[in-house]
């Protein structure tokens, strides 16, 4: 089967690591996948060796539309710090029938609702069949007030469509695959399809510092803020904030507040890390944190983490959760400021023996989940031997 995957943007995100993860894992399975970005940023360039291997095309370099303003202008409204190279393309998704329709695609599979407008475009003008992966909650922005609804009635318009022409919608974890559902009042089935987990898994407490890690694509939804009280209450560690920032403007507010509680000297910030690089830091690191505030997605840091044999502390409000709970190797938190368990946690675990033990536990959970395992529920859903005449996902 010749499969499109649709990503919007080619920067250092989550959604884009899983797409070329998924490429990968389908082209093992033996199908012919073209990796589509409609545009890319610089901070993207950290994933070319991800790349490598695959087959994969960038449709604009940059956007040059007039109406970028405008694009910018409506991403805005929903999340200011998006604005740039966060923005919704809406000119480059329009385009996407046009650039594919030479490629002979059987179906295409798109990472976010908004690289399914695109999917839904290209259904009807060419008759593709597409699925959308929804890596982020449904909602129906209850923040936005006033005239601003009238942009939101819009984009909800334009997601219906998206959604109920699908052939199959998929969701990241069970929490985002529920906001789906229960948005749609049932009217569409909603499939959860983790990611796959590698076993880069290494035993060298001795060689580890006493670093606690955090790792994300930062912006407000991730309220780094969340972590300022973590900062002044957990001693004898380093932290260290990796991943890259939505804009420089907000990564320097941030640190503003940092200076004013007076934890700047215990975080060190780092963006721009390659693959190599932050492995590395993972590495020579003992924990990882990564709280969510109704934040239903895996959150990628804490994949990465566990890959690399990382013992987690989480909070409820992050969709990964579910999944991680019960395993000895993770620390799940109902309330954040919550720093007493954390500093049981981290007395409790910060030895080798035990530290060793943890890192077992993280085996076994990598046991249950793979790429292939991801590939062939995905192939399953989608009815790869029956693409012409399988039923809608309604």
């Amino acid at each position: 089967m010749k499969i499109g995957i649709i990503v919007r943007i080619l920067w250092s995100a989550g959604t884009q690591k899983f797409a070329i993860e998924e490429a990968r894992s389908l082209q093992d399975e033996g199908h012919d996948v073209t990796l589509i970005f409609l545009r890319k940023t610089q901070s993207g360039d950290v994933y070319l060796p991800l790349l490598d291997g695959l087959n994969y095309k960038i449709m604009e370099e940059s956007n040059t539309s007039r109406f970028v303003w405008l694009y910018d202008f409506l991403t805005g409204i929903f999340m200011s710090s998006r604005r740039g190279d966060g923005r919704v393309d809406y000119n480059l998704i329009r385009k996407l029938p046009k650039y594919i329709k030479d490629m002979d695609f059987d179906y295409l599979l798109c990472q976010d609702q908004w690289a399914g407008l695109g999917g839904y475009y290209c259904y009807k003008e060419l008759g593709i069949k597409y699925a959308v992966i929804f890596h982020e909650r449904v909602n129906n922005f209850p923040w936005m007030k006033g005239i601003k609804r009238i942009i939101v009635h819009m984009a909800l318009r334009f997601q219906k469509k998206i959604v109920m022409n699908a052939h199959r919608i998929f969701a990241v974890t069970e929490g985002i695959a529920r906001t789906v559902s229960n948005f749609y009042k049932g009217e569409v089935r909603v499939t959860a399809i983790f990611p796959g987990l590698k076993d880069n898994v290494i035993r060298n407490y001795s060689k580890k510092q006493n670093k606690i890690v955090l790792i994300s694509f930062w912006n407000e939804i991730k309220t780094p803020e969340i972590y300022i009280p973590i900062f002044k209450e957990i001693n004898d560690y380093k932290f260290i904030m990796a991943g890259n920032w939505t804009s420089p403007e907000y990564m320097e507010k941030f640190i503003d507040k940092l200076k004013k509680e007076e934890v700047m000297h215990k975080v060190t910030l780092l963006s721009s890390l390659s693959e190599t690089q932050k492995v590395s830091l993972l590495q020579e690191s003992k924990f990882f944190i990564r709280f969510g505030q109704g934040e239903l997605g895996f959150a990628t840091g804490t994949i990465e983490a566990m890959e690399e044999g990382i013992p987690i502390i989480c909070n409820t409000g992050l969709g990964i959760a579910e999944y991680i709970k019960g395993y000895k190797f993770a620390l799940v938190l109902e309330n954040v400021n919550n720093t007493d368990k954390i500093n049981q946690f981290l007395e409790l675990v910060d030895n080798e023996e035990v530290y060793n033990s943890i890192q077992s536990d993280i085996v076994k959970m990598i046991g249950k989940y793979s790429w292939h395992k991801h590939a062939s529920q995905l192939l399953q859903e989608i009815g790869m031997d029956e693409i012409g005449g399988i039923n809608n996902n309604r």
